[in-house]
């Protein structure tokens, strides 16, 4: 005899919550990439306007906010993979 998911089945439960539940991490990812990136483009910009001075001192600060946007990014690319991974576990 073959039986169907039992109605009180904490797995779709879970399923049903979690995407939700990251949703505001995902969002926080995000902002932070941003706000590293837009420091890079400050950065950047200001080492144009400026003399060559800068550029020594700006170069690995900018190094530095592209390696944290990079380890935020693949951070932000793991949950949305969970995510993913759970609305394919349980659909709908």
């Amino acid at each position: 005899m073959t039986r169907g998911p039992k109605a009180d089945d904490p797995d779709p439960a879970q399923g049903r919550v979690l995407p939700g539940r990251l949703e505001p991490q995902i969002e926080a990812l995000t902002r932070c990439i941003d706000r590293a990136e837009g420091l890079m483009q400050r950065i950047q910009q200001t080492h144009e306007l400026r003399t060559e001075r800068l550029s020594a001192e700006a170069a690995p600060l900018c190094g530095e906010l592209f390696a944290e946007a990079a380890a935020l990014r693949r951070e932000l690319y793991q949950v949305h993979r969970l995510v993913d991974a759970i609305v394919f576990r349980f659909p709908g």
